[in-house]
């Protein structure tokens, strides 16, 4: 017959929750190698180990073990915060073409100037006598001119815009001209009330008009502009319009020339054909800036997302229904355009069951040309509050997070705000909207807030295949637990095989156990948990235990972890039942 070693006080150790070293009372070494048969030793009354076994108090980390979690982290007074940023997101370029305004007609106006008949008396007078009495001033167009070009969808109203744009003006005066009058004592030309010109070549430039004094008419007049601005707002008349016609924009007008002269001389000509000609040319006109109303498309449909990962366990469970008290989603947006608008947003939950929660952000403003950080929170804020630019309430935004997503997504629909009144530079490839997110809230749950944390002791079944307990025997462990966790726990325990798979299915029961009570917050509670091994040879199939621990948070307080403990004292363990030896002969 072969001869067995038993050492029964290791599998008292190990079944001591987490296998706390204890010393034995007892011999530990029995040699069964004179015993032939089937034999049982013990009483039931146990083997009890000593007691006044106790912990240190247990830190909050330590209990749910949150400290290697990318989405849990710790303020410096300890308050845990669920925490996680928004992928990095491409930024909105929102984008106006230029405006051409190209021309669709022009012409050239030749103008008289002087009186329709000869004077009575010009025959005698001498060559280079004044005709008294002929002096005066001409108020003439010299060219009328029709531009038209497409207006983007993006621009709703025009008010005053830059333009690019030149002006090229050939005036001559015919022989009849420069026979009677040599020079005149002024000359401008008026361009239409709605333009600005710049950059004049010859003269001085006051708004619309080239002012140029007295000039010669020996010779011809060449006068080079830049076109500056077109204003929308100025009322205009006759021929001289600018307009937004349907989809496009009409600039209609006159070039005049405005001018006074001296009593003609006599000369050698015909007095009643003497004219101004000119030669105008306006180039195409491109719109580059403008003010007035727009409405650029602003992509940021998609602000990202944020993956969730290491959620710990206490909050991974299918049980978890939380209801943060106050979660906060920090919304940055960042606009160097000159335009206002707004953004409706929605927020989404994707959970591991292929389940979604969603809520929705409307009217979040983006002012022109800011850093915006706008503030979405469940709980309403006295503003001003901290550095927060806008503060959004959304009452039912813990909906996310009642159990841990794998992700939330952030929707959004932007618009620009075409009723009010701005500047935008077409053409122009480097306005940028940049926006980015993160989610954050302490962990102060509402009361009702429920999550899971599961602990298992294991490693067992090493020392148990090989012993044989009685079928009613059972492994008996007690200990007084003081709970400072704002919240009560409910204690379940499973027992497990190697697999860590449970031993007491639907099917069928191997263990009875005994469950512990409800541990409050703020007391100390004496604690038993039972397994009975309720078949024969049941205990070599036994692993350990999975703890199952459902905390129920009892206020708002925030979950601490310098604050918060769980402390175990008087912990005994006892083996009660009968351990059998079976004869084994070769």
């Amino acid at each position: 017959m072969k001869k067995k070693q038993k050492n029964p006080i290791i599998l008292l150790s190990l079944l001591l929750l987490g296998g706390m070293t204890l010393g034995s009372c007892m011999d530990d070494n029995y040699d069964l190698g004179d015993i032939d048969g089937t034999v049982a030793f013990g009483s039931d009354e146990g083997i009890t180990l000593p007691g006044n076994n106790s912990t240190a108090e247990i830190m909050l980390s330590d209990i749910l073990d949150i400290d290697e979690s990318d989405c849990i982290t710790t303020l410096e007074n300890g308050d845990y915060v669920f925490f996680k940023k928004g992928d990095d997101v491409e930024p909105a370029r929102p984008f106006i073409d230029r405006i051409r305004i190209t021309k669709q007609s022009a012409t050239d106006i030749p103008q008289k100037v002087g009186p329709d008949s000869e004077p009575a008396d010009l025959s005698l007078l001498a060559d280079g006598a004044t005709i008294s009495g002929t002096a005066g001033s001409i108020e003439k167009e010299i060219n009328i001119f029709d531009y038209r070009g497409d207006k983007p969808e993006s621009v709703v109203d025009l008010h005053e815009v830059d333009i690019d744009g030149n002006v090229t003006l050939n005036i001559t005066f015919n022989s009849n001209l420069q026979a009677f009058l040599t020079k005149f004592s002024s000359f401008d030309i008026c361009f239409p009330a709605y333009m600005t010109l710049k950059s004049v070549s010859r003269g001085t430039v006051v708004g619309n008009t080239i002012v140029l004094g007295e000039i010669p008419t020996a010779e011809p007049l060449v006068i080079e502009a830049v076109v500056d601005k077109l204003n929308f707002g100025v009322a205009t008349s006759g021929d001289n319009e600018l307009k937004i016609d349907g989809e496009q924009v009409v600039l209609k007008g006159e070039v005049v020339i405005k001018a006074t002269y001296p009593d003609f001389v006599k000369g050698n000509g015909d007095i009643t054909d003497m004219q101004i000609q000119g030669v105008t040319n306006i180039s195409n006109i491109d719109i580059v800036s403008a003010r007035g109303l727009f409405n650029p498309s602003i992509d940021i449909d998609d602000v990202g997302d944020v993956l969730i990962t290491d959620v710990p366990d206490f909050l991974d469970d299918p049980e978890v229904d939380i209801n943060i008290n106050d979660p906060q989603i920090t919304l940055n947006i960042n606009s160097n355009m000159d335009v206002d608008g707004f953004v409706d947003g929605t927020l989404t939950a994707f959970f591991k069951d292929g389940t979604q929660k969603s809520v929705t952000v409307n009217d979040i403003e983006i002012p022109r040309q800011t850093n915006s950080k706008i503030l979405i929170c469940r709980q309403p804020k006295t503003l001003p509050y901290e550095d927060y630019t806008q503060v959004k309430v959304v009452s039912n935004l813990s909906d996310l997070i009642k159990t841990i997503p794998e992700k939330i997504s952030f929707k959004a629909n932007a618009q620009a705000d075409a009723t009010k009144q701005s500047s935008f530079m077409l053409g122009y490839s480097d306005y940028l909207i940049t926006t980015g997110y993160k989610f954050e809230a302490k962990l102060a749950l509402d009361a009702g807030s429920v999550f899971i944390y599961n602990d298992t002791i294991d490693g067992w079944n090493a020392d148990l295949e090989d012993i044989d307990l009685a079928k009613n025997a059972k492994v008996k462990v007690t200990f007084d637990v003081t709970n400072n966790v704002p919240a009560k726990i409910d204690l379940e325990v499973f027992p497990v095989d190697i697999n860590g798979n449970d031993l007491n299915t639907a099917q069928k029961a191997l263990f009875e156990v005994k469950n512990p009570a409800t541990v409050g917050a703020g007391s100390t509670k004496d604690v038993t948990v039972e397994i009975l091994q309720k078949e024969a040879n049941a205990f070599s199939q036994l692993d350990g235990i999975r703890i199952r621990a459902k905390i129920t948070s009892l206020d708002a307080t925030p979950l601490n972890n310098t604050t918060q403990t769980i402390k175990l004292e008087n912990i005994t363990a006892t083996l009660v039942g009968k351990v059998v030896i079976e004869d084994k002969k070769d």
